[in-house]
């Protein structure tokens, strides 16, 4: 009996056929809105295109919603292409019902052999849930044993016809040498991916191909069936299959690093038939690339070896915060800074004097990183029993209370700050696995939670399964998880070496292109104040991110955006016409690069869109409650109206007219910048208003692109002089 697995390009014409499959069923295409009655999908006559995804995962053998493979390898490319994965125990929660699906497109299985105990109403389920048009994808087994249940012929016939909706029939190993199975057929660039298959291949499993419409990413080969191939990897008409030992390769000795035999972006993709489909995307803001900055409170009041003298918060304030025009949320510990429970009282009222001359500078929000800091959350917590206790902090009489570490910390962070900045932002302290109860905690008083996640990309974790996923779903509740790792990792628990951090820049650009899989995060703790290679390291990473095209903006506007992600509904109001509705502040939509432009006359709610080599970026406006994306093919006018192509802040109250247009910019600083399209090649321009600190000319570039920087948050109007 195995385990369960532990880890436990397009035309226009053929991306707008594709793009209409979203919503329709078929017995082969796009993610299909399945057949499910009962729900008011308003406005009427409009289906709503499903971004749900059902997973199965079995707790009794010690995999959990959060680290099983699915959690930990494929929700991140479920996040690229805009979907939302729930997760269900498959061997204790019940399935969910037919109107419970109603808003879920595909599921996918992360089992053992023998994970579901009870076969007969589990198959039937599944083969519904192919019937109704929703994709599944297996990893590693169906979960389901052939020596299981009182009716083995049942079983068994139920087993096939859930392959044969893949284009698959299970094989018998019986009497075949396990050891002379050979690698046949390995498609380049979809299997080898960023590791090759070891010599000899590892088989549990056994398939025959049934169809000319199974697609198979590798096959095996065995001496004594000459001619035969056996699909280990393959993509069927209703999603796909990947056998245990073909998704990923794992290193020996516990370390957990980890390289992909597949590529799970093709697989998913062709698995799910996600080619075509609109995604919201929170990587983007206004076509530029999000960026922003917090620091984790650890090492506020501490010396810094600098100078000798100062505090590692004012070390920081000087060095990085005084100099760089970027927007930071920096946190603190409220046993560091409140002289009633600090260890040192007076070094307490130094730091509180310090975080509320901070405070009041203009490019830092606050942040709670809690009231005494807890190395765990959950008293059943499987990190536990690395740490000697639950606080770093000796409090006098404090045991832990959720309503002091979030609620009293909040409070009590938001007393330094000005009046117009209350602290909205709780960053997660130590092992960052709080529990559903303090999740809700948090979402009930308003606020929003970040930390936890720890995505690297470099030479070290040369890996896309080292980039974590968007979110980490506990219960009914999102933990939001940072973009990148801190500081902490990168110098191997702050051992050395000291400039480490520096290699969070080679993260950025490979999670940037060719697939922009996260917004730039700089992510660190105020003991980088510490050491001189440490803030060296500092000043050259955000050096780095200001030279970059990106939109800057403070972790609360980024964790708005995450936390609108879950909302935005999709739905087909017609041929080439969507409505996005409850977006929120989630503002960007992608779709593939080669997607053809929406008709923004037949549009409502979108400013424009700009087209890179990673995806075609379409920007919503704010505050509106619904969007009209309308991809209508109809004759063009002579003199077209301007869009917003780029901006570094947020715009609104977009008004285009003929050779010209009006907005409201709000954005970091006095340094931004945006692009309007549309005008006449070389058109003559000039741009005034109070984003402007003075009027200006400027002249379109020969394809209508007009470009205006030096904004400050303001009224902006672009016209012929």
């Amino acid at each position: 009996m195995s385990a369960p697995l532990s880890w436990t390009r397009s035309s226009p014409t053929l991306w707008l056929a594709s793009l209409a499959c979203l919503a329709l069923l078929a017995p082969v295409g796009g993610l299909a809105a399945p057949k499910a009655a009962g729900r008011n999908l308003a406005p009427a006559a409009a289906e709503l295109v499903p971004r749900r995804v059902l997973v199965l995962y079995d707790a009794s053998a010690g995999a959990g919603p959060d680290d099983n493979i699915v959690a930990q390898g494929f929700q991140m490319v479920l996040d690229y292409y805009g979907l939302v994965p729930y997760y269900r125990d498959a061997a204790s929660q019940a399935l969910p019902d037919d109107a419970a699906m109603a808003d879920t497109c595909a599921v996918i299985t992360a089992l053992g052999q023998n994970s579901v105990r009870k076969p007969r109403p589990y198959l039937p389920w599944l083969l519904r849930q192919m019937k109704a048009g929703r994709r599944v994808v297996i990893l590693g087994h169906l979960g389901v044993s052939q020596a299981q249940g009182a009716d083995l012929a049942d079983v068994s016939r139920l087993s096939q016809a859930v392959f044969a909706e893949l284009g698959a029939a299970p094989a018998s190993l019986k009497g075949l040498d396990q050891r002379a199975f050979r690698y046949g057929r390995r498609l380049p660039g979809l299997i080898d991916f960023e590791r090759a298959l070891p010599p000899q291949p590892v088989v549990t499993s056994l398939f025959e191909a049934r169809g000319p419409a199974l697609k198979s990413y590798v096959s095996l080969t065995h001496p004594s069936r000459p001619g035969q191939e056996f699909p280990a990897v393959f993509i069927g008409p209703a999603g796909g299959f990947a056998a245990e030992h073909h998704i990923y390769w794992e290193e020996p000795g516990g370390d957990n690093r980890r390289k992909w035999y597949l590529d799970p972006f093709a697989f998913l993709e062709e698995a799910l038939g996600l080619k075509g489909r609109i995604v919201p995307d929170v990587t983007t803001l206004n076509g530029l690339r999000l960026a922003f900055s917090h620091v984790d409170a650890d090492g506020f009041a501490g010396f810094s070896r600098v100078d000798g003298k100062s505090m590692c918060a004012e070390m920081l304030r000087d060095r990085i915060y005084k100099r760089f025009n970027f927007p930071v949320t920096l946190s603190l510990i409220v046993a560091d800074v409140d002289p009633r429970i600090a260890a040192d009282p007076r070094r307490a009222r130094q730091a509180q004097d310090v975080a509320r001359e901070l405070f009041r500078m203009p490019n830092i929000e606050p942040g709670s990183h809690t009231y005494s800091h807890p190395f765990f959350w959950n008293e059943d917590s499987k990190t536990k029993t690395r740490y000697e206790n639950r606080f770093p902090y000796k409090i006098p009489g404090y045991t832990f209370s959720e309503a002091q570490e979030i609620d009293g910390s909040i409070r009590f962070i938001s007393s330094l700050s000005p009046p117009d900045k209350p602290c909205r932002v709780l960053q997660w302290s130590g092992d960052c696995r709080p529990t559903a109860r303090q999740i809700a905690r948090v979402d009930d008083l308003g606020l929003l939670n970040i930390n936890g996640g720890d995505t690297m990309l470099d030479q070290k974790n040369n890996s896309l399964t080292s980039v974590s996923p968007m979110f980490r779903v506990v219960g009914a509740r999102v933990q939001i998880y940072t973009a990148m790792a801190n500081e902490n990792v990168m110098t191997n628990l702050w051992t050395g070496p000291f400039y480490g951090y520096r290699s969070v820049m080679e993260t950025i650009r490979r999670t940037g292109t060719p697939r922009r899989l996260k917004a730039i995060d700089i992510y660190y703790h105020f003991f980088s104040g510490e050491h001189a290679a440490s803030v060296k390291a500092l000043e050259d990473v955000y050096a780095f991110v200001l030279s970059q095209p990106m939109a800057p903006v403070f972790t609360s506007q980024y964790l708005e955006a995450a936390r609108d992600y879950h909302k935005v509904r999709i739905l087909r109001a017609g041929p080439g016409l969507y409505h996005i509705e409850d977006y929120g502040q989630s503002l960007t939509l992608r779709l593939d690069a080669g997607a053809p432009a929406p008709n923004l006359e037949r549009s409502e709610n979108v400013l424009g869109y700009s087209r890179q080599k990673e995806g075609l970026y379409v920007s919503l406006a704010p505050g509106a409650a619904r969007a009209v994306l309308s991809f209508e093919t109809l004759p063009g006018r002579s003199a077209p109206l301007p869009y917003l192509a780029e901006a570094t802040g947020y715009v609104s109250d977009f008004r285009p007219v003929a050779g010209g247009a009006s907005l409201t910019f709000k954005g970091f600083g006095a340094t931004g910048r945006l692009r309007l399209a549309g005008f006449a090649p070389g058109a003559p321009l000039r741009a005034g208003g109070t984003a402007l600190a003075q009027g200006a000319t400027l002249r379109a570039d020969p394809s209508g692109v007009a470009e205006i920087s030096g904004l400050r948050s303001g009224s902006l109007e672009v016209g012929a002089p």
